[in-house]
């Protein structure tokens, strides 16, 4: 049996309504995110009890730290 999952096989989540969505796969120690972002979409001030680490695969982002 195969660990490996096709990201695209994964349900989107709504994570702040249609234009901000997730996709979540989860081990024991470890998740991983693939968040999709409509044009101009915002995302609310947010904290993570843990360290993030985000790339952007397409297009451009701004972020205010």
């Amino acid at each position: 049996m195969s660990n490996l999952v096709n990201i695209g096989d994964v349900p989107a989540l709504d994570v702040w309504g249609d234009s901000v969505q997730a996709r979540v796969i989860t081990g024991a120690n470890a998740s991983l995110a693939l968040v999709e972002l409509q044009p101009d979409a915002i995302v609310p001030e947010h904290r993570h009890e843990h360290e993030q680490l985000g790339m952007c695969l397409e297009g451009s982002i701004i972020f205010t730290v």
